[in-house]
């Protein structure tokens, strides 16, 4: 079973296929490939990638990462 702990959903088309809106920033470390999060937390900080506060957490833009890798 699929872990999907940290993420928000929308529905990306009309089959049914789902894309999330947000990941946790450990989800995004392994997304890009990263051994660790201090990647990460340097590439938000730079404003490379959009993530937004809340609580205690981020929660990084799957957009934005998409968008980071594909340039």
């Amino acid at each position: 079973m699929k872990d999907t702990r940290n993420r928000s959903y929308h529905h990306q088309d009309g089959s049914g296929n789902l894309t999330p809106l947000s990941v946790s920033v450990s989800e995004a470390t392994r997304l890009l490939g990263f051994k660790d999060t201090k990647s990460t937390y340097r590439l938000i900080h730079q404003g490379e990638v959009k993530a937004r506060k809340s609580g205690r957490i981020f929660l990084v833009s799957y957009a934005s990462l998409k968008a980071y890798i594909e340039d």
